[in-house]
C-alpha cells in the first residue's frame, strides 16, 4: 500500500474479461472504473451484513435471559440501544 492507496493486480478469466469489457462499454466506463464501482458496492454490502450480524448476535444474547415477550416488546431497545419514540 502506498500513500495513494493499494495497488491490486487481477487475473481475469477470458469470460470475466469479456463481460467486464461489455459492461464497462455499455456503462461508458473504463474497465478499471467498473471494477472500482463493483468493489465499492461489494465492500459496502459486506459492512451492512456484518452490522446486521452483530445486531442479531447482540439481540440473541438476551433471548435466554428473559421471555420471548420481552424480546418482542423491547426489540427497539435491543437493536438500537434505545426505546421506541
Amino acid at each position: 500500500m502506498n500513500g495513494n492507496g493499494m495497488v491490486v493486480q487481477l487475473t481475469l478469466s477470458p469470460q470475466q474479461a469479456e463481460l467486464l469489457s461489455v459492461v464497462a462499454h455499455t456503462q461508458r466506463l473504463a474497465p478499471v472504473e467498473a471494477i472500482e464501482i463493483a468493489l465499492t458496492e461489494w465492500l459496502e454490502r459486506q459492512v451492512r451484513l456484518d452490522n446486521a450480524r452483530q445486531a442479531m448476535r447482540e439481540l440473541s444474547r438476551g433471548l435466554g435471559e428473559g421471555s420471548s415477550h420481552d424480546v418482542a416488546r423491547r426489540h427497539d431497545t435491543y437493536l438500537y440501544g434505545r426505546p421506541p419514540a
